[in-house]
């Protein structure tokens, strides 16, 4: 009975899993999760077409505030443009605990302006293969 318990348990995982937006739950913190979910609304673009658009480096101006939304809203950007580095750190220790190192001198660079510096970090991650 046990048996038979557990597979469906974690039959139930792996569907929600496998069909939950995030297919990628490297990111899945409640903080970042309503950022995705307030910036999607607001600028009616989702998280998977900036993905997307970053892969193929074709990011315009609503994907590039977009992302700053999200970078902002989850607190890694400030207001005024800045890297928290301690919530970068926070987050980079929480998802990415073997790449703390990397992630903070590669990726926590601030550019010309904050659409420019949150596109860098994005990019930055998934170059490094974290999203």
């Amino acid at each position: 009975m046990f048996k038979l318990l557990f597979k469906f348990v974690f039959y139930l995982f792996l569907v929600g899993y496998f069909t939950s937006e995030a297919a990628a739950p490297k990111l899945n913190h409640p903080k970042i999760q309503e950022a995705v979910v307030k910036c999607s609304k607001d600028k009616a673009i989702d998280r998977k077409t900036l993905l997307e658009a970053l892969n193929v480096d074709q990011v315009d101006a609503k994907l590039k505030d977009y992302n700053l939304c999200i970078l902002k809203g989850s607190g890694v950007i400030e207001s005024d443009g800045k890297i928290n580095l301690a919530v970068a750190k926070e987050f980079s220790e929480m998802f990415f605990p073997d790449k703390v190192d990397i992630i903070m001198k590669t990726c926590c660079v601030v550019k010309e302006n904050a659409d420019e510096t949150a596109l860098w970090i994005s990019k930055c991650l998934l170059n490094l293969k974290l999203i």
